[in-house]
Parts: structure tokens; sequence; C-alpha cells
């Protein structure tokens, strides 16, 4: 689909201070998603992201941002901790936010446009999946390893109404843990230097 890089370089103009340059391998991180049911939970995400920090990657957020972190002594800050970098809001076009993307040694997103422009572009991609299944993207896209929600209700394939269980958020979506995630990400990221 997309045939190389160096026609996306003029894009990265705008976006010189991002991404930063530590060495660690760079994961972009997609929380919210057009149906709010299948959106990530924000603090779910953030107990993520600070974990992948400790396993020594660095994480983009990519996306709307509405993300408030706790620190270590229990306040609410929403100062970006070292390692975790704000990149909402950054892209004003689909060229851009692919320019950013191709820097990035995998992504973390739900069911939604940047999950999709992700597996388009094979880049190492883990799928969060809650209303619905990873396995209908999963057949198309090599690099996708798509996780399920474990929940009763899952999947129950709403798009945009109150789904069945009249929950305020998805269950399913709520059910990943971080160490899953982070574990995941690691076996993308050594699949793809064995292939």
């Amino acid at each position: 689909l997309l045939e190389g890089q160096d026609r996306f370089k003029p894009f990265l103009l705008p976006l010189r201070s991002l991404p930063v340059d530590t060495g660690r391998p760079k994961i972009a991180v997609n929380i919210y998603c057009d149906s709010h049911y299948r959106s990530w939970l924000g603090d779910h995400a953030c107990v993520t992201m600070q974990k992948l920090v400790e396993a020594d990657y660095d994480c983009y957020l990519v996306g709307k941002s509405k993300l408030v972190f706790q620190t270590p002594d229990g306040r609410m800050t929403d100062l970006w901790v070292g390692g975790i970098y704000d990149a909402s809001g950054l892209f004003g076009t689909v060229e851009e936010l692919v320019a950013f993307l191709w820097q990035m040694d995998a992504v973390i997103a739900p069911d939604g446009g940047i999950l999709q422009l992700a597996c388009a572009m094979s880049k190492p991609t883990v799928g969060l999946f809650g209303p619905t299944r990873g396995e209908q993207r999963q057949r198309h896209a090599p690099y996708l390893r798509a996780l399920d929600g474990e929940r009763d209700c899952a999947p129950c394939w709403c798009a945009g109404d109150r789904p069945p269980c009249e929950g305020e958020k998805c269950e399913a979506m709520a059910a990943f843990s971080p160490e899953r995630i982070v574990e995941t990400v690691q076996q993308i990221l050594q699949s793809k230097e064995t292939r």
C-alpha cells in the first residue's frame, strides 16, 4: 500500500521535536476510538505506558488525549512522565500521521482508524478488541496481534449505540491487563526481528 518512507519526509518538518531519539523502541499508543465503547480506558492506558517505560520502551500518545497521570505518591498530574510523550493533536493531515507512524517500532490501538492504518503500513500492532473480535482484522494483517477482551458479554458488536449490558464503558475493554499488553508488544517486536 505504501511504497516507502521517503515520500512522507516533507510531512515530518512540523514534527521536528518528536519522536525523541533515545535509542529505545518507540511505541505509538492510541486510546480513543470513534465509538466510545471501543475505546481503551485512559487509566489502564496510563498504567500500561508506565510499564512499557519500565520495560525500556518510549511511548507516544497519538489521537486525542484527556489523560491525567497518577504520581507515585498518589497525586494526579497532567505532566508527562519521562519516556511518555504527548503527540496527540499534532497531526493536521493523514500524511503527517503516517509519517509519524513510520518512525514507530510498534502501535497499540483499539479497533479503529489508527489500528487500520498501522495494519496497512505493516507495523507490528497490538489491537485491542472488546465489542468486536480481532480475528476479522488479523486475517488481513500479518503484523497484527489481536487481543480480545475476555468477558461473557463480548463481543456484543456494539458500534455506537449503548451496548446490551447498559454499561457506561465496555467491560471487555477494561479487561486488558497492562502486563498482557506489554508482553504482547515484546512478542511482536521479537517476531518481527526473526522474520
